[in-house]
């Protein structure tokens, strides 16, 4: 069974040609509630509490990083679809917190 990798915020630019060509799928796995007061640009909503309902609809084959607000709950997904058999996983340090402090304009505030 493999691990997750951790990536550093300042990290997360490497991946954003992959992430805009679709080859890398970057989820918030916040609740939609926190989702929608701000996230990463490019990321997917797809809460952990609904794990069940969406993990079997992705590529287990793409890169995946997974964060959530301080990175509980994206440790947790990121366990689960290892156990499921997803090949590259990533955990971003410090969850959508970290990630804020380092790369501000980097985050999309929806209307």
């Amino acid at each position: 069974m493999g691990v997750a990798k951790v990536l550093k915020p300042d990290q997360l630019i490497e991946f954003n040609d992959a992430i805009e060509k679709g080859r890398c799928l970057l989820l918030d796995v916040r609740e939609g509630s926190e989702y929608e007061v701000d996230h990463i640009h490019s990321a997917m909503l797809r809460p952990l509490s609904q794990l069940d309902h969406w993990i079997d609809q992705l590529d287990k084959n793409a890169a995946v990083i997974v964060y959530c607000r301080t990175g509980k709950r994206s440790l947790r997904c990121a366990e689960v679809m290892i156990s499921k058999g997803f090949r590259e996983v990533y955990l971003l340090e410090g969850g959508f917190d970290a990630f804020r402090l380092r790369r501000g304009s980097d985050v999309a505030h929806p209307s």
